[in-house]
């Protein structure tokens, strides 16, 4: 009996064991998929978790390389604007130094053109004084000259005088005896007589020729007393000119060894206003390249929250399941793959991606966002995903050029 009714309820041990054998496979799978939908979620926050600390500690230090920056970039000014005030005072000494030496060169210019008139006064009083002594040579040659006639007339005189002195002694030895001589005695008398008048002129002309030798001297001690004026002038401001060439001489020399001592701290100046130059070049191309860093960190910091938290969110009512994504025209398994690592695994997930979903994705892929367009993966992945769960996804906003 007991065979009979095992044999009697085997039909329906079999037909109700099954359904609830299927009914327990399938909720095994799905709570399966849930828990592997659970474990894939938490290990993409915690990814996500750990890009954002890497992120944040990344902009942490740029914002501390920044604040150096900064710092030093705020040094180096404080530097600049020493050595600015420096050279201010260097150029405001130098000018000042520079003013005096100019006076002082103007001056000195003034005794030089005073100088200069004296000494050509000197000169033509030095000519007018050789003339004078030329003309006083010429003078004196001439008298010598004439003197030198008149004493050769003066001797013939005297030789003519004692020749008729002894002319006349003979003459008057020979008056007794020859009485017929006398006419030629009173001749040779009167000729005796013409030639003292002669000698006598002739004294008078020494005596006036020796007058004008005394007078020619006394014109010959003024012009050498005059020469000599002229001479102690002609020294004394030669003197004055040379002291004052000697001071100017001084004055550049201070001012050049000013310079010298000048030039380095210019040097030193210049070299600073390189190097600050190169400095702010360095600076800003710094702080460009900081703030592009600080951008892209923010980007990358910003990227994945929202992607992680857009694109791989369950949409509310649905439980997204991981779908075999290269059904999709334009995907292969590379692509897929690598949408799967950022959280894309289900049609309904593409389907819905707006513009800005489409330029995170297209971030992520590189050189592969081009498809995204050109093959319409929005417009396949509905149909896909008509074809799979028999539901009509409305078609989200489309990016230009995506037709």
């Amino acid at each position: 009996m007991i065979e009979s009714q095992g044999s009697a309820l085997q039909p329906w041990v079999r037909l109700g064991l099954l359904p609830a054998l299927l009914a327990c496979g399938g909720l095994l799978g799905w709570v399966t998929r849930a828990a592997r939908a659970r474990r894939s979620e938490h290990r993409q926050q915690v990814r996500s978790e750990e890009c954002c600390a890497r992120l944040e500690h990344d902009l942490a230090r740029a914002r501390l390389r920044e604040r150096e920056l900064a710092e030093t970039t705020k040094g180096m000014e404080r530097e600049a604007q020493e050595a600015r005030d420096t050279l201010r005072s260097e150029k405001a000494r130098l000018t000042t130094a520079l003013a005096e030496l100019e006076r002082t060169l103007a001056g000195t210019s003034l005794a030089l053109a005073d100088s200069h008139t004296s000494l050509q006064e000197c000169t033509r009083l030095a000519d007018d004084l050789r003339r004078a002594v030329q003309l006083r040579e010429d003078a004196l040659r001439a008298v010598e000259t004439r003197m030198a006639a008149l004493e050769r007339e003066r001797a013939a005189a005297v030789a003519g005088l004692e020749e008729a002195r002894n002319r006349e002694q003979l003459l008057q030895g020979a008056l007794d005896r020859q009485a017929a001589e006398w006419a030629l005695r009173s001749a040779e008398t009167t000729q005796v007589t013409a030639v003292e008048a002669r000698l006598g002129e002739a004294q008078e002309e020494t005596t006036r020729l020796r007058a004008q030798l005394a007078e020619s001297r006394e014109l010959e001690r003024v012009l050498r007393r005059h020469w000599a004026d002229a001479e102690a002038a002609l020294r004394e401001s030669t003197a004055r000119h040379a002291a004052r060439a000697g001071e100017e001489a001084a004055a550049r020399g201070r001012l050049q060894s000013r310079l010298a001592e000048l030039e380095p701290l210019a040097m030193r100046i210049r070299e600073l206003e390189r190097e600050l130059a190169d400095s702010e070049r360095q600076r800003q191309a710094a702080a460009r390249d900081l703030g592009l860093e600080i951008q892209r960190l923010r980007e990358r910091l910003a990227r994945p929250a929202e992607l992680a938290a857009h694109a791989a969110r369950p949409r509310a009512g649905h439980l997204e399941a991981r779908d075999d994504l290269k059904l999709i025209p334009g995907i292969g398994p590379v692509i897929a793959r690598l949408l799967n690592r950022h959280g894309v695994t289900s049609y309904r997930q593409i389907a819905e991606w707006t513009d800005q979903d489409v330029e995170r994705i297209a971030d992520v892929l590189g050189s592969f966002s081009s498809r995204i367009h050109r093959d319409r993966w929005r417009d396949g992945a509905r149909d896909a995903h008509r074809r799979k769960y028999g539901e009509d996804l409305p078609a989200g906003a489309t990016a230009p050029g995506a037709g």
